[in-house]
């Protein structure tokens, strides 16, 4: 039987499908069985799981076992963090959809098992795979799969005379490429679906370890108003289910491989903006192994820092700014990795970090530079044990 494939490097994420309440659980709840089953079809996200991540080929899916009633994986851990728990709705829910009660007073004993239990395992599974994704193919992207009710519910505090998109995209200005939301936006609109950016919902999950500090974590969140395929009552699925599922995974697919094409056509138009002012030194990494990671891998980490970089134009990541006196280029010569070294030299301790820092010429931008590069690049040491070993050649 022939698939959509999405790419090896793809996690799909879903979060909000499942309907369980454990039994243990259940008594928590203030609600009668007919009141919880209604506010069960109201808070699940019904078939995401079916929509995005059936069948897959080689993507992981990592998937929370139990309502998000229950406890919402998709909220901080503290509420201190997250804005929704001033509505009592942080990661463990104190009202319903509707603002009313939910549950009864929980003990910090029972709160600590819940997160124990379901929480923080979850977490811990989708740091576990987006780790094991990075080691294998360099870069990650987590498709973080939801729906929404076709009119906004209390607890959202929108207006439910607004007209709701057929897809929104959630996106994170660190970990999604603007050419990616662009791309998505473009694949499902072509569709006839009407796309909104950040609306009704935005955002998209990444790993608390990675957030904001690893840009080889992409993430791009995609939410299905469920009046596409959902029967008015809210439970059962549309006769043209089917349909709508394959197209909206079709279109997951289809934007993922122009991304890749888009991304993989970026490094040889590089090559033509290197520079050399006769007083750099030239780096080139030769070997397949640059600190562990093949150098496809870190050709592909390097080019991702660089596409975020570019979404941002001349916005500072850290409120450091970098002009184009302190940059040069960085090229992709021969399938090796080649950069240039001007003014940041080793005794600076910015040598790899300058090295980055100095590719993006493209617009005077400015970021963060030591901070984006602590988890991709070698350290000098590194480099001076790979040159010593022959793994690398200095070129004065």
């Amino acid at each position: 039987m022939s698939f959509l494939k999405y790419p090896p490097w793809v996690i799909l994420h879903i979060p909000h499908d499942s309907c369980v309440i454990p039994a243990d659980v259940r008594s928590q709840f203030l609600l009668s069985d007919a009141e919880l089953k209604q506010e069960l079809q109201c808070m699940t996200d019904h078939f995401t799981h079916t929509i995005f991540a059936e069948p897959i080929g080689d993507a992981m899916v990592v998937r929370a076992p139990v309502s998000r009633l229950v406890v919402d994986v998709e909220r901080f851990a503290e509420d201190e963090q997250e804005p929704m728990a001033a509505r009592g709705m942080g990661a463990i829910y104190e009202v319903t959809s509707h603002l009313r009660p939910l549950r009864r007073r929980l003990s910090p004993n029972e709160r600590e098992m819940l997160m124990q239990t379901w929480y923080h395992p979850h977490h811990q599974r989708l740091e576990a795979v987006v780790s094991d994704t990075l080691d294998r193919y360099g870069r990650c992207l987590v498709i973080d799969g939801h729906s929404f009710p076709g009119t906004a519910l209390p607890y959202e505090n929108a207006s439910p005379a607004i007209a709701r998109p057929d897809i929104c995209i959630g996106s994170d200005p660190f970990h999604t490429p603007k050419v990616l939301e662009q791309i998505f936006v473009e694949v499902f609109g072509r569709n006839g679906w009407r796309v909104t950016v950040n609306e009704p919902f935005a955002g998209a999950l990444v790993p608390a370890s990675r957030y904001q500090r690893d840009p080889r974590v992409m993430a791009v969140m995609v939410e299905v108003n469920r009046d596409l395929y959902l029967n008015p009552d809210g439970w059962g699925a549309k006769l043209e289910f089917d349909r709508i599922a394959k197209e909206i995974k079709a279109c997951c697919v289809a934007g993922l491989a122009k991304f890749d094409s888009e991304m993989s056509d970026k490094p040889s138009a590089l090559s033509s903006k290197s520079t050399t002012d006769g007083n750099d030194s030239v780096v080139r990494l030769r070997d397949v192994t640059v600190g562990g990671r093949i150098r496809k891998q870190f050709q592909s980490s390097v080019w991702a820092i660089a596409q975020r970089a570019a979404s941002r134009q001349s916005e500072s990541l850290n409120g450091n700014m970098l002009t184009s006196r302190q940059t040069t280029s960085l090229a992709f010569l021969d399938g090796s990795v080649s950069v240039t070294r001007g003014e940041f030299g080793p005794s600076s301790g910015m040598f790899w970090e300058g090295i980055l820092v100095k590719a993006f010429i493209l617009n005077e931008l400015g970021f963060d530079a030591e901070r984006l590069l602590r988890q991709s690049l070698p350290s000098h040491k590194e480099l001076k044990l790979m040159v010593r070993e022959g793994r690398a050649t200095l070129d004065k």
